[in-house]
């Protein structure tokens, strides 16, 4: 230990002699009916046309096909909302603001868009947590957008990684978590996934609790690329709505700052490797403490690698 100072199957019947042309023709049909209907939905781009900034108005609901359009640039309702294959994108062009989305169930999204330039929520409908589980496109926030935020105090949200993926930040507005007031803890399911985070903007994930489930101490639980600073708050500790709140696995330090955001940020079993093919990577302890079980150093000529303490 080291401490530091941190497919479908189509059945055809046989034809009657006496009208084979007829049965033919309907055993066709039925055959592109049957395989048309095996086909998978073709994953879409649906884009979120809602100003609305509520906290319970039916124009926050994301399962309201009203709220999306199917072009940035004035498109038509969807025949369904974003689903496992599709990408949100926030908002449609022009629509920018503070906005709030609220689910109300466990919803899938293959992955999330951030355009808005103003703030974006995405929280619970109700005190009692729901599941945003995102697929692999990860999460998006392009250059100019707002702040996002997945839950309130109040009305707390569990994000679940059905894929690994990347979270990019490349806008100068924080991408976080809301701790909880009352209402569930909010957490991030890590779900034997590995998460990178990329890009030149801030990442802090200060959710009650990080789970990892089938990730096993071996395993790499977070990358961290690009320039930005990725604040590891979330509570290690027992929680009451978090079972096994502390996650497991490697964490793998690329580029920019890996940064605690309390003591005991990494668990005590994490490797935590610096694995740099250009410029700085940082491992800051901000002023906490903690242990991790080993240190290891890679990198190109020209690189660095830091630990340091905080101001």
């Amino acid at each position: 230990m080291i401490a530091l100072p941190r497919n479908p199957s189509l059945s055809v019947m046989k034809s009657k002699p006496t009208n084979r042309f007829r049965s033919a023709r309907t055993g066709a049909l039925a055959s592109c009916i049957l395989l048309s209907m095996a086909l998978p939905a073709s994953a879409a781009n649906l884009y979120w046309d809602s100003t609305d900034n509520s906290a319970n108005g039916v124009l926050t609901y994301w399962e309201t096909t009203s709220n999306w359009d199917t072009s940035g640039t004035g498109g038509v309702d969807p025949l369904a909302v974003p689903g496992s294959s599709d990408t949100a994108f926030f908002n449609a062009s022009g629509n920018n603001g503070a906005r709030t989305i609220t689910i109300n169930g466990t919803t899938d999204v293959g992955g999330l868009v951030f355009n808005n330039a103003g703030a974006t929520i995405i929280s619970s409908r109700t005190a009692t947590r729901r599941t945003l589980d995102i697929h692999s496109g990860g999460i998006t926030l392009n250059s100019g957008a707002g702040a996002v935020t997945f839950g309130t105090p109040s009305r707390t949200i569990a994000v679940g990684l059905d894929a690994s993926q990347t979270w990019l930040n490349n806008s100068s507005s924080l991408l976080s978590f809301a701790t909880s007031g009352s209402g569930d803890d909010s957490v991030l399911a890590l779900r034997g996934s590995t998460l990178t985070i990329d890009g030149t903007g801030n990442t802090t994930i200060n959710a009650n609790g990080i789970t990892s489930t089938t990730l096993t101490a071996s395993d790499l639980a977070f990358i961290k690329k690009g320039t930005g600073v990725l604040t590891v708050a979330a509570a290690l500790k027992a929680s009451p709505t978090v079972s096994n709140a502390t996650f497991v696995g490697d964490v793998r330090i690329e580029g920019g700052t890996l940064r605690y955001g309390l003591a005991g940020a990494l668990p005590s079993a994490a490797d935590v490797i610096f694995n740099t093919a250009s410029g700085a990577a940082t491992l800051d302890l901000n002023n906490f403490n903690g242990t991790i079980a080993s240190l290891t150093i890679n990198g190109a000529a020209g690189t660095s690698a830091a630990v340091t303490t905080g101001a």
